[in-house]
Formats: C-alpha cells, structure tokens, sequence
C-alpha cells in the first residue's frame, strides 16, 4: 500500500481543556515524531484543503469523549506478517475509517511503550529477552519476528495498559484499538499472532501502580487465550474469563480447567461447539458470566474483544452476528457500571472479517455514548433453540463447586 510520511512541528502541541458538563479532559497532543500513514485513511477538508489524521487531531483539540475514551497510535499499523495473513494492518484501517465514518474518531495517542519492569510482571525476563534479541524468523508457524516486533509489541501493551489507566482514573469505558493482539501469550511463550500479553500487563499495572485488587478478564475471542490463563492460572486476585470455540487452535479451556493451588476456581471456561452464536452467548452471560462477576465483584474489568466468533469470520465456526456482539457488550458494560463504577477497558484481540470487525467495533463504541448504528451483518444462526444449551449445562455443573449459581 502506497504510504506518505508526516511529519508536525513541535509547535503543533498543545495541551487544552474543554468543560462539555462532563470530566475536563486534558490532553497533551505530541506530534513532533515521524508516522507512516496510509493516505486513504481519514481525511478531511479545512479551508479547502485536504487534511491528514494527525494534522486533523491538532484542529479539533482537545479529543473529548463525554463518555468515553479510544487509544490508538498510527505505529499500530506498522506491524506485518506476510502477504496474505489474516493479522493484518488493514484490520485497524478497516476500523478507523468506520469511527471516522460514524462520527466516533475520538482518539488519544499512545505515547511512550511498556517498560520491561512492566512487562516482568507478566512474562519472565529471559522469554522477554527472547523476543528482543529474535533477530528475524518465526516464532511460531503463524508468527513472524522481525525488526519492528519487539518495540510495536511494547507499544500495543502500552495501549491496553494506558486505557485501563484512563478508565480506572476517569471511571469511564475505554477502547484499546492497538496491534499486535496479546491473549496468546503466557508467561514464557508467544505465538497466535500474540508476543506480549497485553490485557495481562495492563492487569497487572492496575494492581501494582494503581492499587487495585481484583481483575477481572473476560475473553470474547473465538480462541481461548491460553497466554492470559497461564499468566493467571494461580492468582486468586484475577479472575479469567474465556467464551471459546472448542477444538480449534491453542487446543487449550476445557471447562474443568478451574484454576490451580490458590487460584482454584477463578478461571472460568466455556468452550463451545461449532454453530453456537448468540442463544448460546448471551446463555452464557446470564448462567454464569454475570452472577460470577457479580460474586467476585472486581476493581476493573478488562475485556479481551475478539469478533472472530463471528458469522463472517472464515477462521472459526461460531455463529455470533454484529447485534449479538453488541448485546454481549452492552450487558457486560451495564454490569460494569453497577460493580466497578464503569472502570471496563475493551482491548482488541482478533477479527478477520475486515466489514465485520469494524462494524463491530464501531458499535460497541456508539454503545459508550448512547448512539445507535446500523449493524449490517444480523443474520441469526442460533436462535432460541440454543445449539449450545448443553455446554452450558455442564460449564454450570463444574463451577456450582466455586460460585453461587
């Protein structure tokens, strides 16, 4: 794709502040680096001529999301497997010019990446060491390092943790919109697209600097994030959450995986079968997401947001439509409200439909402010019936030995 560099001025900061009967948001706009930006992607006009994204973001300062706060970073789009993956940066393009489109580009760059005492906290020195020192080649059969790897990895993790941040802070619903996903990524190992575990370092960071207890983390990616329950398997203190297709790739979360020594009983999995959608989905929500977080009433909650599960998404069986994903975000953003004062970030995992995805993601955030889209893809696959009434059955038979349900 054909790209144009940009480059501000150190005069283009600004840091300024606007009262909308809400929280003043103040933002510091840093845009004396260089980016590669595609030119297709959200322009505008200004006393008639064309605009890029970051000069745009200098005009209309301060970024203020009454409701609301989404992270982004043009670097995000950088990052690169191979001609053809899914992983693409075309992903977040896709998803940009959809918020653009909607009225919802509120954006708050991500300034400076994880350090690597943060990353300590979650993947050991040596595995982070690794992944600098890789040079080029392949992590795993569909993960590939190369040069930009290791800082863009930093960066993606910063995104998650800065938005937990933000809305821990500002006790709002934030929106992580970074690259590389992280959910595959354990404690010493990478792979799935995945080199850091993004929600685990944000977890991790709301704990430590920030001084709260309990995390939860709910996984929506059709693959179950084994990275994150590696991290978190033992540890009482944050409560793992994954909705998955079962029997696809990493082979991991069967529903008697609970947890192990202090941590038993706070991990919940619910694997699923193929052709379950958004009967099953919101089955789930009602049994057991819900009364469970309820029970374990967290500090903050961290929402892994894969929409591979969905209908249009080649690289699963699950059946979920764009209506079902944003009735299961509108629920799980209610319940924050109610246990944790609306201190919920949504970090961006999978998704490979590239319309899908970014219709999706463009809903859940018009969720955030009140504003209704029009979601294209609603065909139903599991309906009342519940193709997955079963596995619900059983995920509820293994957790009444640890929760009220």
């Amino acid at each position: 794709m054909t790209r144009t560099k940009m480059e501000a001025s150190s005069a283009g900061k600004q840091s300024v502040a606007r009262d909308f009967g809400f929280h003043i948001v103040y933002i510091q706009k840093c845009l004396n680096s260089k980016f590669l930006i595609p030119k297709n992607i959200l322009h505008s006009k200004k006393e008639g001529k064309s605009i890029g994204f970051l000069q745009r973001l200098n005009y209309i300062s301060p970024i203020i999301a009454p409701s609301m706060t989404i992270l982004f970073h043009p670097d995000y789009l950088l990052h690169k497997q191979w001609a053809g993956h899914p992983e693409c940066p075309e992903r977040l393009e896709y998803i940009m010019n959809k918020l653009e489109k909607e009225g919802l580009s509120d954006f708050l760059e991500v300034q400076d990446p994880s350090t690597i005492e943060e990353l300590i906290s979650t993947h050991t020195q040596a595995y982070i060491e690794t992944i600098r020192d890789f040079g080029e080649g392949y992590l795993d059969a569909n993960s590939i390092i190369n040069s930009n790897t290791y800082p863009l990895s930093l960066l993606s993790a910063s995104g998650v943790t800065k938005a937990a941040e933000f809305a821990a802070h500002q006790n709002k619903p934030t929106l992580a919109l970074t690259r590389p996903p992280g959910h595959h990524a354990g404690k010493d190992f990478g792979g799935g697209f995945c080199y850091f575990n993004n929600v685990g370092v944000a977890a991790r960071h709301l704990q430590k600097k920030m001084g709260l207890k309990k995390i939860a983390i709910v996984d929506l990616d059709v693959h179950h994030g084994n990275g994150t329950e590696d991290i978190f398997l033992a540890d009482p203190s944050v409560l793992y959450c994954s909705i998955h297709e079962w029997g696809i790739f990493p082979g991991t979360g069967p529903l008697t995986q609970t947890g192990v020594d202090e941590g038993e009983g706070f991990t919940l999995n619910i694997p699923l079968s193929q052709r379950c959608g958004d009967e099953t989905y919101h089955l789930a929500y009602r049994e057991l997401l819900m009364p469970i977080l309820r029970q374990f009433e967290p500090d903050a909650i961290l929402v892994s947001l894969g929409v591979d599960a969905h209908y249009k998404d080649e690289i699963s069986s699950l059946t979920m439509s764009s209506l079902g994903y944003l009735k299961m975000c509108a629920n799980i953003l209610e319940l924050a409200r109610d246990i944790c004062n609306s201190r919920i970030t949504f970090a961006l995992e999978g998704g490979y439909h590239l319309n899908a995805l970014s219709e999706v993601i463009a809903g859940v955030a018009s969720l955030m402010v009140g504003k209704k889209l029009h979601m294209q893809y609603n065909d139903i696959w599991d309906n009342d019936e519940g193709w997955g009434y079963s596995e619900i059955d059983n995920c509820l038979v293994v957790q009444r030995k640890h929760w009220d349900l």
